[in-house]
């Protein structure tokens, strides 16, 4: 499969034949730009389903909902959006927002809460069906610019890696 034809300024999220998404060592390949996003699927030659616009600036990150149904897209204009997969529109009313580029965003593996890394220092949750804060623990501020942070496997704990070197474990249960 050959993801390098891909625009400069477009995105795409592509399957194989076997419909495996596109695994992280070809993210890079598949940034945006000017926010636009083009959603492929099937065998070769892909068909394009629909465009996602809502970004002023570079996406740098997409990830799908544990269902599919929902996708997350994060960008240089300082906010993180979340997409129905199904009607190609916003989800939430407003985009999650930053005071910097939003590096990397994914959702939670019950997919609850979405997890969103910036370089204004902080990683952020919240809340994937009203894109309001976590009532607990919505902020998780480094001493350094963010560029990415992920859950573990159940979702109790988030791991953050900032421009300065350091990674950082944390207990959501246990931080404040």
């Amino acid at each position: 499969m050959d993801v390098g034809a891909v625009d400069q300024r477009e995105a795409a999220i592509v399957t194989d034949e076997s419909q495996e998404q596109v695994g992280a060592a070809q993210h890079d390949r598949l940034r945006a730009a000017l926010g636009v996003l083009i959603l492929v699927t099937g065998t070769a030659p892909a068909e394009e389903l629909f465009r996602l616009k809502g970004h002023d600036q570079q996406v740098n990150a997409v990830a799908f909902s544990r269902d599919g149904k929902l996708l997350v897209t994060s960008s240089d204009d300082s906010t993180a959006r979340v997409w129905d997969v199904e009607t190609a529109k916003p989800r939430l009313a407003r985009p999650l927002p930053h005071n910097g580029p939003v590096n990397f965003a994914e959702f939670s593996p019950d997919g609850q809460r979405i997890l969103t890394s910036s370089l204004d220092g902080t990683a952020r949750l919240w809340n994937a069906q009203t894109g309001r804060p976590v009532a607990r623990n919505p902020i998780l501020r480094h001493g350094a610019r963010v560029k990415h942070a992920s859950f573990d496997a159940d979702g109790k704990r988030v791991l953050t890696a900032a421009v300065n070197g350091d990674v950082t474990l944390w207990d959501l249960a246990l931080s404040s």
